[in-house]
């Protein structure tokens, strides 16, 4: 299981943008990363688009430390 930290959260206008680090065991799938079964620590953000306070278009980033 992983554990979430948000590190930043910055909104401006219309975007919104998260920086997130997860620990944790590796033991399942992670999109095309195949378990390691070591403790990995992961980087990721995401941008959201909102309009009239809905999400419309997201873009998502992240790598394994």
């Amino acid at each position: 299981m992983f554990s979430i930290q948000r590190d930043a959260l910055v909104a401006e206008r219309d975007l919104v943008v998260c920086r997130l680090t997860m620990t944790g065991r590796h033991v399942k799938p992670l999109g095309d990363w195949p378990p390691s079964g070591k403790d990995e620590v992961f980087y990721g953000m995401d941008m959201h688009q909102l309009v009239e306070g809905r999400i419309v278009e997201t873009w998502h980033f992240e790598r394994m430390g």
